[in-house]
């Protein structure tokens, strides 16, 4: 049995499927969401512990499990929302962010944070298609949340030797291979509209035509949670390079 992983954001699209993931290559997981485990997921975990990343019952489950790594997951993820509540995104996915990272430093110094970060700090790419080195501008209060962390996840790099792997994950979409775990019901993902509306043979709305593309529609690029899961299993390795 290889060492505990803890996941924020455990009950998520993101993070359950890493903890899948995690299970299946011989870890010990660790849960961490301030919402329920869902009943798909239930197996996944060695311990599940529905509670806030910053409060006690989760710091106190991170130091009980002394891991390695803490896969970050936890965070609110929609444009439209940070916008008309940015406070709430910033408190949620900046503040709470810097907390466990203070917590890991003086507790568990050499545990890396594995970030999930967001296509969105690019803002508008500068050329199409979009290249990792393109400067950052994020456009809306989410993407500028998760451009603050990864920022301040360098800062402590350079004042506390903070190990850190952020991904600025694309679109992420699809469901498990082996159908275990994927989308809630009613997500604001397009693929997940485009096969609800198949399935329950309901009209499906694709809003945004007037883009300078052939069909006026807009251009996204998409990653598979599967794929975001292996990444993850990936940059547990001490040998992948710290950073972005």
């Amino acid at each position: 049995m290889n060492s505990p992983i803890v996941v924020t954001g455990a009950a998520g699209f993101i993070g359950g499927q890493t903890a899948l993931k995690l299970k299946a290559s011989g870890y010990q997981v660790v849960g961490i969401d301030r919402r329920p485990c869902p009943e798909r997921l239930q197996d996944a975990f060695y311990r599940f512990v529905q509670s806030d990343v910053v409060d006690f019952p989760s710091q106190a489950a991170i130091l009980h499990a002394h891991p390695p790594a803490i896969i970050h997951c936890a965070g609110s993820s929609l444009v439209g929302p940070s916008i008309k509540n940015p406070g709430d995104y910033y408190e949620n996915n900046v503040f709470k962010t810097m907390q466990l990272m203070d917590y890991v430093r003086k507790v568990l110094p050499e545990t890396r944070i594995i970030f999930s970060s967001s296509a969105a700090t690019y803002g508008e790419p500068v050329m199409s298609p979009c290249h990792e080195v393109d400067p950052c501008d994020p456009i809306n209060p989410y993407g500028d949340s998760k451009y603050m962390s990864e920022r301040m996840m360098a800062a402590y790099r350079t004042a506390y030797n903070l190990d850190y792997v952020a991904f600025r994950y694309f679109n992420a979409t699809g469901a498990d291979p082996q159908a275990r775990h994927g989308q809630d019901p009613g997500a604001t993902h397009i693929i997940a509209r485009v096969l609800e509306s198949i399935r329950d043979n309901k009209q499906f709305t694709l809003f945004g035509v007037d883009y300078p593309t052939e069909d006026g529609t807009c251009i996204r690029d998409y990653i598979h949670i599967d794929d975001i899961a292996d990444a993850h299993i990936l940059a547990l390795d001490p040998k992948v390079e710290a950073g972005v």
